[in-house]
């Protein structure tokens, strides 16, 4: 389908095309030369989404897509921006990083599926009122705001304050007390977009490091040997999948969207 609008807007010399994506889409939408321009805050049925606004110049060829003999042709070309159909109070639909869509690298698996699981933490956490957010309905008592705050340090602390060996005065900022923390004067919005900001810089130490690349020694690592990239994303992608399936737990107990 993709292909199809691309040739429609070369055959009528348009110069550029220009889309508008969830978050998780976003990487289906760069695979197909998309460059990000600007993200938004749209409003559907009573809940507040991110959009992102991307562009792409048709000065370059189409990409092209493999089809090995023998297999089924996959899927060609990233969803837009899906919304809930009016009859249904309990549907949640958007691109998910399904095996059959091809991937230039296996660095851009890892890097899509864990856009998916953020973009999802960030659309179930963003979508409950102030008390779900700030609450626990469990008896573990962690509280939603307590776990996106949780999966940020996450990122932080295997990636750059792991494997690249950066300075971090606080690497544990998200515990007090031996357990996850988030303060009064934390709101919602900061810690949504302190999320998003550490996927931005997860996404750079990716995409400029090879998969087998040794991270730097350091206090990360506990004495052991410093672990590969490839080792550490795998490490994230468990965490991700695990929190995310806590999280829409605790998002069915509180009424909200409920599946993927």
């Amino acid at each position: 389908m993709y292909e199809t609008v691309e040739a429609l807007a070369r055959a009528n010399r348009l110069d550029q095309l220009r889309a508008v994506a969830s978050l998780r889409a976003e990487p289906a939408f760069r695979r197909f030369g998309f460059q990000r321009v600007d993200t938004d805050q749209v409003a559907f049925n009573g809940h507040a989404f991110t959009v992102v606004r991307m562009t792409k110049r048709l000065d370059r060829p189409l990409p092209a897509r493999p089809s090995p003999a023998g297999m089924r042709p996959a899927a060609t070309s990233p969803a837009l921006m899906t919304t809930r159909p009016a009859d249904d109070d309990g549907w949640m639909s958007d691109t998910f990083p399904s095996p059959t869509i091809p991937a230039s690298s296996r660095s851009e698996v890892f890097v899509g599926y864990l856009d998916y699981f953020r973009a999802r933490i960030i659309d179930k956490v963003g979508q409950l009122g102030n008390h779900d957010q700030r609450s626990s309905r469990l008896r573990s008592g962690w509280t939603p705001l307590e776990l996106v705050k949780h999966l940020s340090y996450v990122e932080l602390r295997w990636l750059e304050w792991g494997f690249v060996g950066r300075n971090v005065t606080d690497p544990w900022g998200d515990h007090r007390d031996g357990r996850w923390y988030v303060s009064p004067d934390e709101t919602a919005d900061q810690l949504l977009s302190a999320l998003r900001a550490q996927g931005e810089r997860s996404r750079a130490i990716i995409e400029t490091n090879d998969l087998s690349t040794v991270g730097r020694p350091g206090p990360r690592w506990d004495g052991a040997d410093p672990a590969t990239l490839e080792r550490v994303l795998f490490h994230l992608l468990q965490e991700y999948a695990r929190h995310l399936g806590h999280l829409d737990v605790v998002v069915e107990l509180a009424d909200g969207l409920v599946g993927e």
